[in-house]
């Protein structure tokens, strides 16, 4: 597999997950086919703390690839086809060969350039 990732996982990388924890939950959340699906429930699954686990959904959630509902159950919900197209791409490759996909999630990030001050 690549040293880098392809484009349409490059940009959930940077944007979506930042963690090999994230990127397990999203592909949890994914699995279960448009189900709701509780904190407890994935807190569990993956043995999280639930304050982590809210964090990162609501993360997924202003990405564009969850949503939440006022019962607290969240679902797998990409907001266009690039961003489900993007995380097939990454399931795909987490099941080909995971530890690669671990070397991208961990290898280091561009920085925005932040303008300067006078």
């Amino acid at each position: 597999m690549a040293d880098r990732p392809p484009r349409s996982i490059d940009g959930l990388l940077r944007t979506a997950i930042d963690s090999v924890g994230a990127l397990e939950l999203l592909l949890l959340l994914r699995s279960a086919d448009g189900d709701p699906r509780s904190v407890e429930q994935l807190r569990s699954a993956l043995g999280s703390p639930a304050s982590w686990t809210e964090q990162q959904l609501e993360a997924f959630t202003r990405a564009g690839l969850a949503t939440g509902d006022a019962d607290g159950d969240w679902r797998y919900a990409p907001s266009n086809a690039q961003l489900a197209s993007g995380v097939d791409d990454l399931a795909a490759a987490w099941q080909r060969d995971s530890r690669a996909v671990r070397r991208w999630v961990f290898r280091p990030r561009r920085r925005a350039r932040q303008p300067r001050t006078a």
